[in-house]
């Protein structure tokens, strides 16, 4: 009986994954968003491929992007990149830049 038990608990944790591409974080960010504070009306895509862009006033930013569990990674194509903390409040999204106030966005 014993021997049967441990055969299913082994079974069970065996076919669960951790597998990081199973975390739900990463499909939070996947979307279309709007700045709310501290600017208003900039645009962010991010595309489920790992690219996207920012679209503001003066035109369109392209860029691939990452995420980990406490970092959003921008590499622009024009060469700048950016490096954000982030969280999901409610149905916002935060991107904390190095020392500076919060990026508020909500979906678009």
């Amino acid at each position: 009986m014993f021997g049967l038990m441990l055969a299913v608990i082994l079974a069970a944790t065996s076919l669960s994954s951790c597998d990081p591409d199973d975390d739900n974080y990463y499909y939070d960010i996947t979307g279309s968003w709007m700045e709310v504070a501290p600017d208003y009306g900039n645009i962010y895509y991010f595309y489920g491929d790992g690219t996207g862009y920012c679209q503001d006033y003066n035109g369109e930013y392209y860029f691939d992007w990452d995420v980990d569990d406490w970092n959003l990674y921008l590499d622009f194509y024009d060469g700048y990149y950016e490096t954000y903390g982030w969280s999901m409040q409610g149905n916002s999204l935060y991107l904390y830049p190095d020392g500076g106030n919060p990026i508020v966005l909500q979906p678009y």
